[in-house]
């Protein structure tokens, strides 16, 4: 009857430690998934930038120390950036922050 109750024990131990494990693995993943939309895009030169996503092209005059864009070229502020684009090929030119 002892041997009943360890084994019970004991499997009842494993059970939940399984659970446990895996519902911490299960919120990791969903916290990873969180932070990594949360993450802000850095822009470099050379990258494609994306022309599927709805940014919207900003006036070089109303923001300082922005430098008047090229023929071909738009100003875009995304989060706290200035990316300048090449509208011909969609590759960003420059960045400024």
């Amino acid at each position: 009857m002892n041997k009943f109750f360890t084994s019970l024990l004991f499997i009842g131990c494993t059970l939940t430690t399984t659970v446990t494990i895996a519902g911490s693995q299960h919120n990791q993943h969903h916290y990873n998934q969180q932070h990594h939309h949360t993450q802000v895009q850095r822009w470099q030169s050379g990258q494609y930038f994306p022309q599927h996503k709805n940014y919207v092209a900003i006036d070089h005059h109303r923001v300082r120390h922005l430098p008047q864009p090229g023929r071909y070229q738009r100003w875009y502020r995304i989060n706290q950036q200035y990316v300048l684009v090449n509208t011909r090929d969609h590759r960003i030119v420059r960045v400024h922050h």
